[in-house]
């Protein structure tokens, strides 16, 4: 499962830039061409338009009012820095690279900007006056309606690390490994969560895995885990302090739910294969 193309989403939040510092180490170490994205809100304009909109200054509480022109250089400005920041990673690693503005509703224009990609790199989060566990509105929408693969990002990501890939055996599991293979280097080491309800079907799917890891001499390490509750996976998984988590959204045995909660409640980034 090749990438050839990578999209970044781009605001100015630190969830953002993480991203962006992802996307590009991806990029590079994949040799693809990588796309910026940034969205004017029209939401944010539309609320402009409004004669009783105001703007909260956060620390200070104080509040300002806000028209559609203001909001209108707001975003420009935002747009601008958000485009000199990425070309200049991209152009410091020497990636192929494009930038694009557009103007709608955030998460629709971003699904469909995705269709023309392999992978959807975005932050968990957006911008936020408080501390939250919780997913921001446009990467629950990206986990749960992209058609392309999804990568959540937080400020703490780190992929030095080896990633840990759930695997259960089924044609979806297959797509999750050729793509966790894709990920990890060379001589590379990646850590294989086998989801299954027994000995010999673990025994088979790494026979399996074996088979398709050896030509790029990638090291596999397996754990069985079956039947056990999510809260005891989530802590499994956090404290296995892996670089991100690997899984598909078509496993039989994880709902809509359990993905988007693995993707809250996890300390690394999650990528949703597709």
């Amino acid at each position: 499962m090749k990438i050839q193309r990578i999209l970044v989403a781009l605001d100015a939040s630190p969830h953002s830039l993480a991203a962006l510092d992802t996307a590009v180490d991806l990029a590079e170490r994949l040799d693809a061409e990588l796309q910026g994205l940034f969205v004017e809100d029209i939401n944010l304009l539309r609320l402009a338009q409004l004669p009783f909109a105001r703007e909260l200054r956060f620390p200070h509480s104080t509040t300002h009012k806000v028209d559609a022109p203001q909001m209108e250089e707001q975003l420009r400005g935002q747009a601008a820095q958000a485009q000199r920041l990425f070309r200049r990673e991209a152009e410091r690693r020497n990636i192929t690279h494009s930038f694009t503005v557009v103007r709608g509703v955030v998460a629709a224009s971003l699904l469909k900007a995705a269709l023309e990609s392999d992978l959807l790199v975005l932050g968990r989060a957006s911008h936020s006056l408080v501390r939250t566990e919780r997913l921001g509105s446009t990467a629950q929408t990206a986990v749960s309606q992209a058609e392309r693969s999804v990568l959540l990002v937080h400020p703490q990501a780190d992929l030095s690390r080896p990633p840990l890939l759930i695997y259960d055996g089924s044609t979806a599991a297959e797509r999750a490994l050729s793509m966790a293979a894709n990920l990890v280097q060379r001589n590379g080491r990646l850590y294989i969560l086998l989801y299954l309800a027994d000995a010999d079907a673990a025994q088979a799917a790494i026979d399996t895995i074996e088979t398709q890891l050896a030509p790029r001499n990638i090291e596999a390490v397996y754990r069985r885990l079956y039947g056990i509750q999510l809260q005891e996976l989530i802590d499994f998984i956090n404290d296995s302090e892996n670089s991100l988590l690997i899984l598909s959204d078509r496993y039989e045995q994880f709902s809509p739910v359990v993905i988007r909660q693995l993707a809250e409640k996890l300390t690394c980034p999650v990528l949703v294969v597709r």
